[in-house]
């Protein structure tokens, strides 16, 4: 079932999400909890924090104000984050190859987004995922990963550590200091297995995120299709 819509907000956006890698590594609640602002509190699993580095495309963007479709690649670093009992996502960065999404993201939500130069080249069922950062800073912030996928394993059930880290229906940003949620409705993912061939990146560094030497958790979807809800302030 869908995510349901919060409030009275009605989307405004549909996207389609393909190819989604998910990256994901335990980390100590008390090196992200200083990044997240006040008004969010670090969601955990069994005591442990997740850094997440998500890689995919959008091949299909369109806004209801507006008579064209577009479409480019993104990558995410984020971690996960409550406010009372609802869950959602902060970002460290949001890297996009389209100048007008990362405009368009940072002046209406507030999201930390960068122009940046990103591929993902596919062959067989080897992906593989890379980018630099162009603008702005900080810098370097560029990655090279390869993964070979697997089985389909279906939807995580819940209470299981895929559901508490993909199932995510909510973003919190900062805009203009001030605190503020949207929600995005769609399917679950469907998740496949996936091992990862190479993983050379700077994303959590220049999100001031400790190193993280162990091997990610992965996971890959072949994607869902989203509708997005405006941003509204929270009280």
């Amino acid at each position: 079932m869908a995510a349901e819509r919060q409030g009275d907000a009605r989307p405004i956006m549909e996207q389609r999400w393909r190819d989604l890698l998910f990256l994901h590594w335990a980390v100590a609640a008390s090196d992200v909890a200083p990044l997240v602002p006040d008004g969010l509190t670090v969601d955990t699993f069994d005591g442990d924090a997740y850094l997440g580095l998500i890689f995919f495309s959008i091949p299909f963007v369109r806004h209801r104000s507006l008579p064209l479709t577009w479409g480019f690649h993104e990558t995410n670093a984020r971690t996960y984050v409550r406010r009372a009992d609802r869950r959602g996502v902060w970002f460290f960065s949001l890297d996009a190859a389209s100048t007008p999404a990362v405009l368009g993201a940072r002046l209406t939500y507030g999201l930390p987004y960068f122009r940046s130069t990103l591929r993902i080249r596919k062959e067989g069922d080897t992906i593989r995922y890379s980018g630099e950062r162009r603008w702005p800073s900080p810098k370097p912030a560029d990655y090279d990963v390869e993964a070979v996928v697997g089985a389909d394993r279906g939807v995580a059930p819940p209470g299981s550590l895929n559901h508490f880290l993909v199932e995510r229906y909510s973003l919190f940003a900062l805009r203009r200091g001030r605190l503020v949620s949207a929600t995005v409705v769609h399917e679950p993912y469907r998740l496949c297995d996936a091992s990862v061939l190479r993983c050379e990146e700077s994303l959590s560094r220049a999100a001031r995120i400790p190193a993280h030497p162990t091997p990610p958790l992965t996971t890959f979807s072949a994607g869902v299709d989203v509708r997005v809800c405006p941003a509204t302030p929270l009280r």
